[in-house]
């Protein structure tokens, strides 16, 4: 079972559309997947098409319920998800006056009846918090999600930051494995056609890619290029792969699965 935590610390950069898509396209590819939505905001919980779970992830933190009392199963075969509500945010403050809030989450993925899923994918909220703490404590690998702005880069830089001092005194192997691009504004061609998601949308945001790129290297994956089709699914509670099979950020989302299958990340 391979546990991989999509966190940043910046919000609004694609996190949960990452969460979302990539866990379809896994499951499409025929593994097992669990969506486990850790944030209040709850919008994986939407997107899946989820709506007044009888159990959240808040009552496995509570220690109320497993895995497997709060497991819905989702539109798209072979992908299941652990939904989240407003109640996270309650949840959040209680977890600082409990003992070992930090490895609970761990300690529930462990108790996962055999076999459990290929794949566990983790949409942590967009700040650092204890749930976002416990999140990178129980995970095998981290992605990030980043739009080609200087704000976001700072936000990539904490989370770094935070990575290490999991790693230091929780995980030694634990690092970020992974950086997407997203959101990013294509540039209109001589043609009349949009170019690559490569190419940056002005100065700005062809400047921060270049950074983005030149700072994580290989670990940088193909960019997600903005698009309409993206709310448009979230609207539809249909993941990309379902709503627009065939549309250019779909295909981002393909090559993305594909790099961090030769990165290792995903299985």
């Amino acid at each position: 079972m391979r546990i991989v935590s999509v966190a940043n610390e910046a919000g609004s950069a694609g996190k949960t559309s990452a969460v979302v898509n990539l866990g379809a396209i896994a499951a499409e590819k025929g593994l097992e997947v669990l969506v486990m939505d850790l944030d209040a905001q709850a919008n994986a919980t939407t997107w899946l098409g989820v709506t007044e779970p009888e159990k959240t992830i808040s009552d496995i933190l509570r220690l109320e319920a497993t895995i497997p009392d709060a497991l819905v199963a989702t539109v798209v075969d072979n992908l299941w998800l652990i939904p989240s509500s407003a109640d996270m945010t309650g949840t959040v403050l209680e977890l600082g006056r409990v003992m070992g809030p930090e490895q609970r989450l761990r300690v529930a993925l462990e108790k996962i009846p055999s076999p459990g899923p290929d794949l566990v994918i983790l949409d942590c909220p967009g700040v650092m918090n204890l749930v976002t703490l416990s999140a990178l404590v129980a995970s095998h690998k981290v992605i990030t999600v980043a739009q080609p702005t200087l704000k976001e880069l700072q936000g990539v830089s904490r989370l770094e930051s935070t990575v290490r001092d999991v790693s230091n005194l929780y995980r030694p192997d634990l690092t970020i494995n992974a950086v997407i691009p997203s959101i990013v504004p294509q540039v209109r061609q001589p043609d009349g056609k949009d170019g690559p998601a490569t190419s940056g949308g002005g100065a700005v945001y062809a400047q921060a890619l270049a950074m983005l790129q030149a700072e994580w290297g290989e670990l940088c994956t193909p960019p997600v290029r903005r698009s309409v089709r993206v709310p448009e699914a979230y609207a539809q509670q249909t993941p990309l792969n379902l709503h627009a099979p065939r549309d250019p950020v779909t295909t981002d989302y393909r090559n993305i699965y594909d790099f961090l299958q030769k990165l290792e990340v995903m299985p």
